[in-house]
């Protein structure tokens, strides 16, 4: 069993594209995750998995349309392969945790 190497540059260069160019969408996922936070729902996992299918993919191909060659549609996923990917929005998930723990949540 091969284990891999993340890309730890890419993972960060990720969450900041992430929150540079997709506020809109984090504030208004907050919002969703607030409400399933104060029921008592939340579910780590699977806002790790919707976090990484919509915002980070998002955001990695428009990181990719800026810098990169833009005639290649598919060179996002080799820039960002995904357990970078994975690893970007577990991180942004753990920021919205550390917000809600501290009592700090989106209206």
């Amino acid at each position: 069993m091969s284990t891999s190497i993340l890309d730890l540059d890419a993972v960060r260069e990720l969450e900041l594209s992430t929150e540079h160019n997709c506020n809109e969408e984090i504030n208004i996922y907050g919002k969703v995750f607030s409400k399933f936070w104060k029921a008592g729902t939340f579910d780590k996992e699977r806002a790790v998995n919707w976090v990484s299918r919509s915002i980070i993919n998002d955001s990695a191909k428009t990181y990719c349309q800026i810098n990169c060659n833009r005639y290649d549609s598919k060179q996002w996923r080799i820039i960002f392969p995904k357990p970078e990917r994975n690893e970007a929005a577990k991180n942004i998930v753990e920021k919205f945790i550390s917000e809600f723990k501290a009592g700090n949540f989106w209206n």
